[in-house]
């Protein structure tokens, strides 16, 4: 397996770039790796996944040998496939040798300018929603040949008002319009998806009952628990959400948290003098989106605010660990080094020659010793005159 891995120059930020060699639905799938430098600038995507289960490895042809990939990894690479091109893109699990743990952590110390550099960051959630109908026809074909995305609000009537979805493909839309019509301006209370029952409380109408439940899945997909996604979604110049054919703009899923920030469950809506009282098991499972989300785009926007001086960065980033703790990680290690490329220049480094206590040991001391630091900065400060 190492000889389909050519080494990396780390002077010349080199990392591997996976070409997936055109094909159809039915084909084969054919994977070629391409070492590039990050200074040249090339052109690719970025996948942000879980890799998911390895009980059930698929196999792909990678640099005309077999090589096992995880079920969900092949599901994301055979829908990102186009036909007549080929596509670029970096997939941690293919294009890091992942038995060299010198070059994981070369690669994952650069892994911010990977996100940063590619064109697009595609967040792929599976190859159908998580809690989807048993027995729902799971819809073949590629994110190429999916069905456009109509970028309305009208939309949700389209995918909205169905009993049941014939497909996962319909279902995938339905939620994402469900998505869109949340994270639009307005009030919640005027939204279209809900309604007042009898008791005056808020509830989801009836029509949208099957949307609302498929939008639940789409927000409790395993994506949302990984750490590694904070880094990737931050980071990303654009970005788009793939469920099996069906995508999305990234940018719904900040607009759905910005607007349920300001109007819930602290917000204007909470505070109507006509209450905006929901039932319980609405408020539920309001809370349980909330918790989908944690802490992601309260980082996003730390990280974009520039004020931030030098010596903030430790408390920052200790902050945006303990936000964090509740996301997942296989490796110990990566629940610290999974969001260290938005902390550029902050001093602790990826370790992944040394065993988890020695790294985690490495970074206590760390933290001390800049706590130590800030306190004795602080009180040298000269006493100001009054």
């Amino acid at each position: 397996m190492h000889s389909m891995f050519q080494s990396l120059d780390s002077s010349r930020r080199e990392i591997r770039l996976l070409r997936i060699v055109p094909g159809e639905w039915v084909d084969s799938i054919v994977l070629k790796l391409d070492v590039v430098s990050l200074d040249a600038k090339p052109q690719y995507q970025a996948l942000s996944y879980v890799w998911g289960s390895e009980a059930d490895p698929k196999t792909v042809t990678l640099q005309d040998q077999p090589f096992q990939v995880t079920s969900n990894l092949y599901n994301a690479l055979r829908r990102l496939r186009k036909s007549r091109a080929s596509v670029a893109l970096w997939v941690d699990a293919v294009c890091i040798n992942q038995k060299d743990n010198l070059e994981r952590t070369q690669q994952v110390s650069i892994m911010n300018h990977i996100y940063e550099n590619a064109f697009e960051v595609v967040i792929w959630l599976g190859d159908r929603l998580s809690g989807s109908q048993k027995g729902l026809n799971i819809s073949s074909g590629t994110l190429e040949n999916g069905p456009p995305y109509v970028a309305n609000h009208a939309s949700i009537g389209n995918f909205g008002r169905r009993e049941h979805f014939d497909n996962t493909e319909t279902e995938a839309a339905a939620a994402f319009t469900v998505l869109q019509s949340l994270g639009e301006p307005g009030h919640w209370d005027l939204k279209e998806i809900f309604a007042v029952n009898q008791e005056g409380q808020f509830v989801v109408a009836e029509i949208y009952q099957a949307a609302w439940r498929a939008f639940l899945d789409l927000m409790s997909c395993s994506w949302w628990s990984r750490m590694w996604i904070v880094q990737e979604f931050v980071l990303a110049r654009e970005s788009q959400v793939v469920v099996g054919n069906v995508a999305v703009p990234g940018h719904l899923i900040t607009d759905f948290y910005q607007s349920y920030i300001s109007h819930l469950p602290s917000g204007c809506c909470c505070h109507l003098t006509v209450s905006w009282r929901m039932t319980s098991d609405l408020w539920g499972e309001m809370m349980n989106i909330r918790r989908a989300d944690m802490g992601l785009n309260t980082i996003r926007n730390q990280h974009r605010d520039h004020r931030a001086h030098d010596g903030s960065l430790t408390a920052l980033l200790r902050k945006t660990l303990w936000m964090l703790r509740p996301k997942e990680a296989t490796d110990p290690r990566d629940k610290i080094c999974g969001v260290l490329g938005l902390f550029p220049g902050i001093g602790i480094k990826p370790d992944y020659t040394s065993d988890a206590a020695q790294f985690f040991s490495y970074a206590t001391e760390f933290f001390m010793n800049a706590e130590q630091g800030l306190m004795y900065s602080k009180e040298s400060q000269p006493v100001r005159q009054i």
